[in-house]
């Protein structure tokens, strides 16, 4: 089964999407509200339970969904009623790689995609120092081996960042391959916020010259300021943990620690309500405002003003840039 995306408005690099899977839709731009053992001190299972209740799409480690089981890592599509949200199953490198646990491998990782009732799962990723040479077959190899775990679920590549040519002829191989979905770290796009820019409008650019529909996803970016920057430059999801981690304040886009909610001075549901556990507020503020915002970017997207919305937030030097 296939993903079907439909384009419903764009401006500049930026658009609208639907995307179709499993019965479900959403549209993008969107954001995957990511759960780790590496930043909470709650069980992956237990965060979604909440994410199920208050976000549509969420994005979970494998790594951590099989380090929590006895069974072999199944998740219970009834534990938190995934049926109506949108998973996406991430390979668990990031949380393998933080806790230096080399016994996490293709083949673990391939059990749980098997085993887990998800939407979209990404490809086993390779690390540049995970092979000595010829590192863009290596990924091309994995990524082709992971789309075969689960056919009736949709595999998106992860794509690290070396070099120019190797990026692009590994995006060359996956269009014609059929992917319809492109995950990039955040980080690797460059060191400024001017470079990650353009070269996701370099990478926008090209998939358009190959199928418009390619779908771009940006691992680790949650800062609300950033998701404008890419979503102007073509980036259509995007997932992070900060939502558990700081407090979106919504006057500026800008992030505040996790203990100054107060001090945001925010007039939402969850932050008028004084029965609600401080932690809880956290996270459901974060996750309302995530959800408001981008709703307003559609909105201005659709309306054609979503330059005007931008330049709220960001200056014309950028945007010229």
């Amino acid at each position: 089964m296939g993903v079907a995306t439909r384009i419903n408005k764009s401006v500049a690099e930026s658009r609208v999407n639907t995307i179709n899977v499993n019965g479900k839709s959403i549209l993008t731009p969107c954001y995957f509200p990511s759960v780790s053992s590496c930043t909470t001190m709650y069980s992956t299972r237990d965060l979604t339970k909440l994410l199920c209740q208050h976000s549509k799409p969420l994005l979970t480690s494998a790594y951590d969904l099989y380090a929590e089981s006895t069974d072999g890592a199944s998740l219970d599509i009834q534990e938190g009623n995934l049926s109506s949200n949108i998973l996406l199953l991430d390979s668990g490198r990031y949380e393998s790689s933080w806790y230096k646990d080399t016994s996490w491998t293709f083949e673990r990782y391939r059990d749980v995609v098997q085993q887990t009732p998800c939407d979209f799962y990404t490809s086993f990723d390779v690390f540049p120092g995970d092979v000595q040479d010829n590192f863009e077959q290596e990924t091309i190899n994995q990524i082709r081996q992971s789309f075969d775990f689960q056919r009736d679920n949709i595999c998106i590549p992860i794509l690290h960042l070396t070099t120019d040519d190797t990026l692009f002829s590994t995006l060359d191989v996956i269009t014609k391959d059929g992917f319809q979905f492109v995950a990039l770290p955040e980080r690797e796009l460059g060191d400024t916020i001017l470079e990650r820019c353009i070269k996701m409008c370099q990478i926008r650019q090209f998939l358009d010259s190959k199928n418009s529909n390619v779908l771009i996803h940006v691992l680790g970016c949650g800062h609300p300021v950033s998701l404008l920057y890419y979503i102007f430059a073509g980036a259509d999801t995007f997932d992070s943990l900060d939502w558990q981690k700081v407090v979106f304040d919504s006057s500026d886009l800008s992030f505040r620690d996790y203990s100054h909610l107060l001090l945001a001075k925010c007039p939402c549901c969850y932050c008028r309500n004084d029965a609600l556990p401080y932690v809880h507020k956290v996270y459901l503020h974060n996750l309302l405002f995530i959800k408001q915002f981008l709703n307003d970017i559609i909105l201005s997207i659709r309306n054609d003003t979503f330059e005007t919305f931008l330049k709220r937030y960001i200056t014309p030097p950028i945007l010229t840039g």
